[in-house]
């Protein structure tokens, strides 16, 4: 239809306590973990690759119930099929990404009060993304003629109508995603809207563009009226995928901004301190995963935005919406909350192999780089690395359940008579010349460069007790340079 525009209006609701809570619907457990959102994705997937157009069947458990909304399917679809392919590599890596994957229902009829508003097909669906929010999409047209007047007047009056339905709406959605939400609280984002218009239909309108922010994508002028309005001006013949994509860029940023939000208030609150350690590691792996903007404007990562146009539209939109803020208030808080908990825990989740942790341990390794390394011979530089070693190893080998608790022998602590048999061939590992350290200095009691390391603080030597006759060496938790040191492990380790 000629000389119309069509308005898009959302608001979101933040789902993080997906993650901790008992009482997530069972359809949507598997988004509680990075490992469990990868494996159904893939499943997903396959069920679409094989799935034949005659074939109409649907399973039941892959829908569940959005009150007064409809069932959300729990498929991709064309489009997010499509771009599921591109990202594959990184799911089947059970690398900790939440795709831009959008699980919806139906559009269904959205009914409007207020009369004689020349609406065309006002409609809405909800949305949950795996990244932990779920949205309330409306859509409606206005047609323009030459008589039509105040049409920004006309869209704050369906914007004013969109903010008195969100509060019943955002508890349609925790009801649908939780069984109880009691225990919480969670504040939905402000309406934001999204104007698309021809070039020549805007020429009949009093749009005031004046001072306004813009970037054009190929045919497109993405025009910023405030942080939650925003025009997108359109050739006629203007491909429509193209619209759609730049409006998922842009709409990225403003659901980043309300997860980042909400992720602040659960960090200053310190809520997962007292939260089992799996959930309180997918919690912050989540944090770094999801909300670090350069994942989603560079090439060079994770290509989350499949389209060179998309990354361009958002790091400028992120930039445009000051997204930047709460993306480095969030990395600040984080390395910093990290820093607080137990070393044996910060090893633990370092240890992790992924994209994301390796970028966190960059951080740590320039911060490790900077603290000046204790004045140490060469024999006790390698004792240390070895132990530091034992210690890494001891605790990965325990697990989750290992570091809570509490045994009577300290992680990575080893007796002398275990470094003689085991240095040679971590000498050899490590491809250092195994004359370094000579059995000799190890049978001293105890061996001098240990008792160097015990003088200097960075290791503890336990005296034997009570049905323990040797000594036990290892490194010291509380020590700075220690605990910067294994902030800063390699990706080896």
């Amino acid at each position: 239809m000629k000389n119309k525009i069509d308005l898009t209006f959302n608001f979101f609701v933040p789902l993080l306590e997906i993650i901790n809570e008992e009482n997530v619907r069972k359809p949507l457990e598997f988004l509680k973990t990075s490992e469990k959102l990868c494996k159904k994705l893939e499943q997903f997937y396959f069920e679409k690759k094989n799935k034949s157009k005659e074939d109409n069947h649907k399973d039941e458990n892959q829908d569940f119930f959005v009150p007064k909304i409809g069932k959300v399917k729990l498929r991709l679809t064309t489009e997010s099929y499509n771009y599921y392919r591109s990202t594959r590599a990184y799911i089947c890596d059970k690398e900790p990404i939440r795709p831009v994957i959008a699980f919806v229902s139906n559009y269904i009829k959205w009914i409007i009060d207020e009369n004689n508003l020349e609406l065309l097909k006002p409609r809405k669906r909800v949305e949950i993304f795996p990244s932990l929010i779920g949205t309330i999409t409306k859509k409606v047209s206005l047609e323009i003629n030459n008589e039509t007047k105040n049409i920004q007047e006309k869209i704050d009056i369906i914007t004013r109508i969109c903010n008195r339905e969100k509060t019943s709406e955002k508890l349609d959605i925790l009801s649908a995603v939780f069984t109880d939400y009691s225990t919480f609280h969670v504040k939905e984002s402000s309406t934001h809207t999204m104007i698309e218009i021809d070039s020549e239909t805007l020429k009949k309108l009093n749009f005031d563009f004046k001072n306004k922010k813009r970037i054009k994508i190929h045919d497109v002028y993405v025009v910023f009226l405030d942080f939650n309005k925003i025009v997108l001006i359109r050739e006629k013949k203007c491909n429509k995928l193209l619209i759609e994509r730049l409006k998922q860029s842009i709409n990225l940023v403003s659901m980043f901004r309300v997860l980042a939000d909400r992720a602040i208030d659960i960090l200053d609150k310190d809520i997962f301190s007292e939260k089992h350690i799996e959930e309180k590691f997918e919690f912050f792996e989540y944090l770094i995963a999801v909300l670090e903007p350069t994942l989603y404007s560079s090439l060079e990562n994770m290509k989350l935005l499949p389209k060179h146009y998309q990354r361009v539209l958002f790091k400028k939109s992120a930039e445009i919406l000051a997204y930047d803020k709460y993306s480095k208030e969030i990395q600040i808080k984080v390395t910093n909350k990290i820093k607080t908990w137990e070393l044996r825990e910060q090893v633990m989740f370092l240890s992790r192999h992924n994209t994301v942790i390796n970028r966190l341990k960059s951080k740590y390794k320039l911060e490790k780089d900077q603290v000046l390394e204790p004045a140490l011979t060469e024999k006790q530089h390698i004792m240390l690395n070895y132990l530091i070693d034992k210690y890494t190893e001891d605790i990965i080998s325990k697990g989750y359940a290992g570091l809570e608790v509490l045994t009577k022998t300290p992680f990575g602590s080893v007796s002398a008579n275990r470094i003689r048999q085991e240095i040679n061939p971590w000498l050899e590992k490590k491809e250092i010349d195994s004359d370094k350290i000579t059995d000799y200095e190890l049978k001293e009691k105890p061996p001098k460069m240990l008792a160097e390391l015990n003088r200097k603080g960075l290791i503890i030597v336990k005296e034997p007790e009570v049905g323990r006759t040797k000594r036990l060496f290892y490194v010291n938790e509380a020590d700075e340079y220690i605990q910067t040191r294994l902030r800063g492990i390699m990706r080896q380790i």
